[in-house]
């Protein structure tokens, strides 16, 4: 018996212990096709939320759980309009480390290879959180400037022309 007491409130503490989960978003794809769909904020640049690219397979319906609120990444967001981005069934999509796939969508951002459509915090309120692909009206995506950071871990010329090496990383492409 005290073995059971023991069992429940060490069980009660682990629920209580967790983040908290905003589960509210719930995405229905009723296409023929699996998707993959990334939720932005657009500004100057393009800002991801907690929920990275998710896969969505053909008729189903998808929780998409998260840490934290929606409205703590509205708050957050300089632009109160949150982008729900939907790439076509691309297996290069498919990878399972979550960096290379988002390099791999920003470059479908970067072409506009994906469709769109904005909501507003009041619209997914108003629509109980329920995002419905393609019947919400999702319209052709356009290309999107990416400002990201270059990778500044270049060697100092400097060094280079005391070591005898080429500067590879400063040479212009003489095409």
């Amino acid at each position: 018996m005290k073995n059971n007491i023991f069992i429940i409130l060490l069980l009660t503490s682990f629920m209580y212990s967790c983040d908290p989960m905003d589960n509210r978003m719930v995405f229905v794809n009723t296409s023929s096709e699996r998707i993959f769909t990334r939720m932005i904020f657009v500004n100057e640049d393009v800002e991801g939320t907690m929920i990275g690219l998710r896969q969505i397979q053909s008729n189903s319906n998808n929780t998409l759980g998260k840490l934290y609120t929606w409205e703590s990444e509205f708050d957050d967001a300089k632009d109160s309009v949150l982008n729900i981005v939907v790439f076509k069934n691309y297996k290069f999509l498919d990878n399972k480390y979550e960096e290379s796939n988002n390099i791999k969508s920003d470059s479908l951002l970067r072409v506009g290879d994906y469709l769109v459509k904005k909501y507003t915090y009041n619209e997914l309120v108003e629509i109980n959180w329920k995002i419905r692909y393609p019947e919400d009206g999702f319209e052709k995506g356009k290309a999107l400037k990416l400002d990201r950071k270059e990778n500044e871990l270049k060697p100092s010329s400097q060094i280079l022309k005391e070591k005898e090496i080429e500067d590879r990383w400063s040479k212009k492409d003489s095409l």
